[in-house]
């Protein structure tokens, strides 16, 4: 059964002749458990290397991943950081403008805290979270949960952030599940990188701002603030 695909959005920026030119590519990656770590990584470093092969510069590229894919970004962060074995390094001439990470599946094998407390208040059931995670963690040494678990890096992992991504974005809602790792490692995650802001938003749940394109009459909080951030990056220039 394949239980996970990761979706990465990134969006393209260029500043010429007094106008702006967005362009966004979505990475499809590889499903679990077809395709076992670190092929999704491999992915995600081919096609930011793919990118800057066509003329577009780290500096006008934003990155957006929910949940998996949320993970598979910050994967590619931490290779970034610390290049693994067996993967291309990625060498980057400037850091990347942005990162927004929703709902970021940063714990694949957590029982305890929100996992409990708000289990049948989310759309992610725990359970079946946990099955995923067990999936997806099988066969990867020790030595690597850091680059696949994120919250089971080392405090110091992420303390050189800033040479590989300029601005990161953060959200979780409070009733989800994940809710207590996510704000763990987004603390941990601004105390080494200036350019972070983490949201926690009352009431939300797992992927929360999704539900704002399903026939919902109004907004909810979130997503006004992501479209602003992602401007902020956009004006960056």
């Amino acid at each position: 059964m394949r239980v996970l695909q990761s979706y990465i959005m990134v969006s393209i920026f260029r500043i010429g002749f007094k106008r702006q030119v967005n362009q966004t590519c979505t990475l499809t990656a590889a499903l679990i458990p077809t395709a076992t770590f670190p092929t999704q990584l491999k992915q995600a470093v081919a096609a930011i290397e793919y990118l800057m092969t066509t003329g577009v510069q780290p500096q006008n590229i934003q990155i957006a991943g929910d949940s998996a894919g949320a993970n598979l970004a910050l994967q590619l962060i931490s290779h970034i950081l610390h290049p693994l074995s067996g993967v291309r390094p990625l060498n980057l001439p400037s850091p990347i403008r942005g990162v927004y990470l929703m709902s970021p599946w940063v714990s694949l094998t957590g029982t305890e805290g929100s996992m409990t407390s708000n289990d049948g208040k989310d759309t992610a059931d725990p359970k079946y979270l946990n099955m995923w995670g067990h999936q997806v963690l099988d066969g990867v040494p020790d030595s690597q949960l850091p680059y696949v678990e994120a919250i089971k890096a080392p405090e110091s992992w992420f303390k050189e952030m800033d040479a590989a991504v300029e601005r990161i974005l953060i959200t979780a809602g409070s009733a989800e599940c994940l809710r207590d790792p996510i704000e763990v490692l987004a603390k941990q995650i601004c105390s080494v990188h200036n350019g972070t802001t983490f949201w926690m938003q009352e009431n939300e749940v797992h992927n929360d701002p999704f539900f704002d394109f399903f026939g919902k009459k109004t907004l909810g909080k979130t997503t006004p603030q992501i479209l602003e951030w992602f401007a902020t990056g956009f004006n960056m220039v």
